[in-house]
């Protein structure tokens, strides 16, 4: 996510749709800084289940694998929602 977003830094507009979960229009945008948030949340959370994974792996390896299983999927919605902001904002 950091490279997509470090290739495509120059193309940003000053504001980028966000957030999506408000209502459409000026609530939606943010300065184009803060789409750092995207691999910073993802990666923050990879890392903290990788280690609860890796902590409780002896006891519960069904947990184990299903918290990586969750991150790769979190990771990939992060991965896929990025592309999405870049591809409707630059030609």
């Amino acid at each position: 996510m950091t490279w997509i977003i470090f290739l495509n830094r120059q193309v940003l507009p000053p504001e980028i749709p966000l957030f999506y979960y408000h209502p459409w229009g000026k609530d939606q945008l943010a300065p184009a800084s803060q789409i750092w948030i995207l691999p910073a949340v993802s990666g923050g959370i990879f890392a903290v289940n990788t280690v609860i994974a890796w902590l409780i792996y002896k006891s519960d390896k069904f947990l184990a694998q299903a918290l990586v299983f969750g991150t790769t999927i979190l990771s990939g919605m992060g991965l896929f929602f990025l592309l999405r902001i870049i591809n409707l904002v630059t030609p």
